[in-house]
């Protein structure tokens, strides 16, 4: 709010309301003649009257004429969440004007929030949560300059315990592997790798199939060497350039007849 001095004013007071008929109720006393509000909540309306005080004389003005402004609301909508293994994923709406989005979470009730990261594309991966730990996701978009503001109803409250786990499905039928699994909104890449067990160090090793899996469902195919040795099959999401696991498998395949 701007407004013009007054000649002997050594105050001014700005008085704010929801309607044009409610009660003023008083917000800032300054010696300025501007003023930012940040208690204002993005998508409400507000009426604004200012004041001027003289504190020699100890008069004060009538109410100024009012100014009506509407919030823009820039806070980023369908703010979805979804669990899968030890990973939080976050999608939301394009924000009109934005040209990034910061993710944030809090795991002390909302008191303090760690920026995770900033990014311009609508969707996010935290990795390395903790289940049984209550998170707060913030998501913000920057618009002209400007971070949006939010209020606790912006925050998304999850406990991953509490979250659907993907269910995925593996099937092995006569040399080959079909895994499939529910989306995860906003992911569209997913992989499968199938590894070998080594018969002396119990450890997983040969990457025998690492490929690009579009859909929901894939099925993999295994060399005759597998016959007789245990496999790894593992789903991978890819989001944020970071490879996630959701679920993976272990299978004996049996000697061939």
């Amino acid at each position: 709010l701007k407004w013009s001095s007054v000649l002997g004013a050594t105050s001014y007071t700005v008085y704010r309301s929801e309607t044009y008929s409610g009660t003023k109720t008083r917000i800032k006393t300054t010696s300025y003649t501007s003023f930012c509000d940040t208690t204002a909540v993005p998508g409400k309306s507000y009426y604004y009257w200012v004041t001027a005080y003289n504190s020699k004389t100890g008069k004060g003005s009538a109410y100024s004429k009012q100014a009506y402004v509407t919030m823009p609301d820039t806070r980023p909508q369908n703010v979805i969440v979804t669990y899968a293994y030890d990973a939080i994923f976050i999608s939301w709406d394009e924000v009109e004007g934005a040209s990034k989005y910061a993710v944030s979470f809090s795991t002390d009730g909302g008191k303090t929030f760690t920026k995770h990261g900033e990014l311009t594309g609508t969707d996010y991966s935290i990795s390395g949560i903790i289940r049984g730990t209550t998170y707060h996701i913030l998501v913000q978009a920057y618009v002209n300059g400007a971070w949006s503001s939010y209020t606790a109803d912006d925050l998304v409250s999850v406990v991953p315990d509490s979250l659907t786990k993907l269910d995925v499905s593996f099937n092995y039928d006569e040399g080959t592997v079909t895994a499939t699994w529910d989306p995860i909104d906003g992911i569209t890449t997913y992989y499968i790798s199938v590894l070998e067990q080594d018969m002396t160090t119990g450890e997983y090793i040969k990457d025998y199939d690492y490929v690009f899996a579009p859909n929901n469902s894939y099925t993999t195919t295994k060399p005759f060497s597998f016959y007789g040795k245990t496999v790894l099959v593992t789903l991978q999401a890819y989001m944020n350039k970071t490879y996630i696991t959701v679920d993976s498998v272990k299978y004996e395949i049996p000697y061939e007849n």
